[in-house]
Formats: structure tokens, sequence, C-alpha cells
């Protein structure tokens, strides 16, 4: 399986939306779990196996070191972890209440010597805008690890979850791993970079085998069956690729524009997409294209996507949202039924700090509804389906007097 187009991980981090007719909005999250841990704590991922089984992830302000909340059905509670860990998570993925992975990132040295624009762009450009948009997540991560101040050359590692304690997993000496997606405890996938280059890692439980890829793959979502859905980021631009249980396969829409290098005197284009989202056999993605000279804002165009891979139509949402320029979906998550929601926020002079949640149904239907509104700096940052019901879970974090807390909310259900 080499992947042999382009390459990258860029999840988008919020999506901006705006409230839609009463009779459509869905009922408001209500805050089952604060987790008040001294020196403060963020929630920033989700996920949720069965209607009784689900993990909420995140990190403690205080030290970097990372935290995990599990629901057994009744109550939310603080997960046990290994010892000597990192920090944040990057990703995770479960098949089952009893097969969960979460992947922490290090070798970041290794993500931030990662360019395959290097002889593509003056390295002594003034204006080095394009190149600084055109990077991957995990650069990102190592950037912030970096100015946190924390030891950036710990391995990459990967925490798996049996159904009764955390282990770990696996363990890179020198790989930087950006995402993790299980289909079961016999078919696990790890993606990102070694010093030869991008690569994805298989386990068939019992051994891990390392596989080129070409180019690097991140934002990976498992789709039906053996599908995934990911994007890939190489010295072609950002790609949108499928992997059909054998290999991978450019599903860029048509409609987008190639890669062409900006100058200071002339204009280039280059595409930056959310991570892909599956629901029910069908992909959600935004498109945000970019056109301009080297040192220009440039012109943004932004487009949602839905389709099967093989063809794809361009979302037409009511005009009630068209002050906004779209929606990206890096917050979202599948409805189950081959729709999504997704989060949005706005900011306004009078109320602060307003968040959507924002539901399009496999039939076409858009619905909205503020489900927070206020001053003391509430984000949600990430939703997972209950599985089986039309409930949600959500996650965040909250600023307090002294310290910010992590929060889980629920939609519907108990």
């Amino acid at each position: 399986m080499i992947l042999r187009i382009a390459t990258a991980g860029v999840a988008v981090a919020a999506l901006l939306a705006a409230p839609a007719p009463a009779q459509a909005a869905p009922p408001a999250f209500k805050v089952v779990k604060t987790t008040g841990i001294r020196g403060g704590d963020y929630l920033t991922r989700i996920v949720a196996p069965t209607r009784t089984s689900a993990f909420a992830f995140g990190y403690r302000d205080s030290g970097q070191r990372p935290v995990v909340f599990r629901y057994d059905g009744r109550t939310w509670h603080r997960a046990a972890l290994p010892k000597a860990m990192g920090a944040e998570f990057s990703s995770v993925s479960a098949s089952s209440a009893k097969d969960l992975w979460a992947a922490q990132p290090g070798n970041t040295s290794i993500a931030e010597a990662y360019n395959p624009f290097k002889d593509l762009f003056d390295s002594d450009a003034e204006c080095p805008q394009w190149t600084e948009r055109a990077r991957l997540p995990l650069l990102k991560a190592a950037r912030a690890a970096r100015a946190a101040g924390r030891a950036t050359e710990r391995p990459s590692r990967l925490l798996r979850w049996n159904g009764t304690k955390w282990t770990i997993g696996a363990t890179f000496k020198s790989a930087a791993i950006g995402d993790v997606v299980t289909r079961g405890p016999k078919d696990v996938w790890a993606f990102g970079l070694d010093r030869m280059g991008p690569a994805s890692w298989h386990f068939n439980g019992k051994k891990w085998r390392r596989i080129a890829t070409g180019s690097l793959i991140g934002s990976v979502t498992r789709g039906p069956g053996r599908t995934l859905w990911a994007l890939s980021y190489g010295r072609t631009g950002m790609k949108v690729v499928r992997f059909d249980g054998h290999r991978w396969q450019d599903r860029t829409p048509r409609s987008i524009p190639p890669m062409t290098i900006p100058t200071k005197d002339k204009s280039g284009t280059y595409t930056f997409f959310s991570a892909p989202l599956a629901s029910a056999g069908r992909a959600y993605l935004t498109a945000m294209t970019f056109t301009g000279k080297a040192c220009d804002e440039g012109k943004l165009t932004t487009r949602t996507f839905t389709g099967t891979g093989r063809t794809w139509r361009v979302l037409t949402p009511p005009k009630k949202f068209d002050a906004f320029e779209g929606f990206l979906l890096g917050g979202g998550t599948g409805d189950g039924k081959g729709g999504f929601y997704s989060l949005g926020t706005i900011f306004t002079e009078d109320k602060g700090r307003q968040t959507s949640l924002l539901h399009l149904t496999s039939k076409g239907t858009w619905s909205s509804r503020v489900i927070y509104s206020g001053t003391d700096r509430r984000e949600y940052n990430t939703l997972a389906p209950v599985p089986g019901t039309s409930s949600l879970w959500a996650a965040g974090s909250v600023e307090g007097t002294w310290d910010v807390d992590g929060f889980i909310a629920r939609k519907g259900g108990k």
C-alpha cells in the first residue's frame, strides 16, 4: 500500500454557524460533569463506542499531563493511566467498549523537519504565509510543545483500553505518530513519519508492520467496512484520499483547482480541507481555496462537499447562513444516519461567546440552535454521538475564577 499522491492532516478547529429558526432547534446540552482538577485542565476529544461507555480525553494545564475520564453507564470518573506518559492526545479511535486506542505524538523534531515544499518556495522570502499555511498538525503540535517548554523528544505512544484498564499498546522510539484508527483488536492503523519519510504502521494483533506511504497521511476517520477517509499532504498540495481496504486513492473533488506556487508578483492557489467526516457511507468535508500573491491576504473561497468518493456535490445551506463563509467540519461528527452535527462559535459585544449546534440530516434538512451564550468563555471542543440513540456527548473547557476546568455535557438521554 504505497501512496503516490499528496498529503497532510490539517484538522479545522471550529465551525462558524448562525442561529436557525426555533422550530428546527435541537434540545440544549446539559453539563453532567465538571472536572475540577487543581491546576486546570482542558478536554479536547470524546468518543462513545456504546450507549453505556464513553471516554473524554484532554490534558492538565499544570504540568501538561494527560487526563482521561470514563463513563461507565451511570457516572463519569477519572481513569488511571500508565506512568511516564506525555501530554495531549492527537487522535482517538474505538471499535468497541473493549478496544480503544489513543495517540500521543513524540519525536517532534522529525515533524518540525518535514517540509515537502522545501525546494518549491524561497526559504528567504519575506512573506512565508503560504508555507506556514501548508504545514501539518504534527508541526503545530511540535511547536506548541516546544513553546510550553516540554520535553519534545520523548517517543510517540499509543495507549490501549482493553475493557478493564489503559496500557501502553505501542511505543515508537523514532517516529512521530499523529493518527490512530482501530477496526478491531487485530486491525489497527497508525499514521505519521519517521526519518525514512511518511509511513503507516499496521497491527494485526501480534506485531506492527511499517508501510511507506510516499506522502503524509493525517486526519484519518473510519468509514463503513474497511474504508478509511483521510487527508494527504505532499509536493502537489493537500488531497482527499480514501482507503478501500487495499490501497489509497485520490478522491479530491474535481472542481478543486490544482496548487500553483505564489510569488510576490504572481498569484498562486492552494486549497485546504477540513478533516473528512464519515456518516453511514457518506463523507463530508469543507474546502477552503486561497488565491493571491505570496505577501497578500488573498481571496478565500469556501465550499462544503458531500459524496461517496466517486462523485461530490456542493451543499447549499439556507440563506440564513449566508453571513458566514462556510461550515468547517473539524469540530463535527456523523449522526450515524448519513448526516452530521457540527459546532460553530461567534462573538458578540453584548453576549460574548455564542456557540451553536448545527445539524444536517441525510435528507438535506438544516437546523441550528444556540447552545451556549455567555461571558465565562465556555468552549465546546468536540462531539460524539451516542450509538443507537439521537443523543450527543460534548466536551470542552470553561474558565473559572482561578483555573480552567474541563466539562462534559449531553444532549438528550439521561
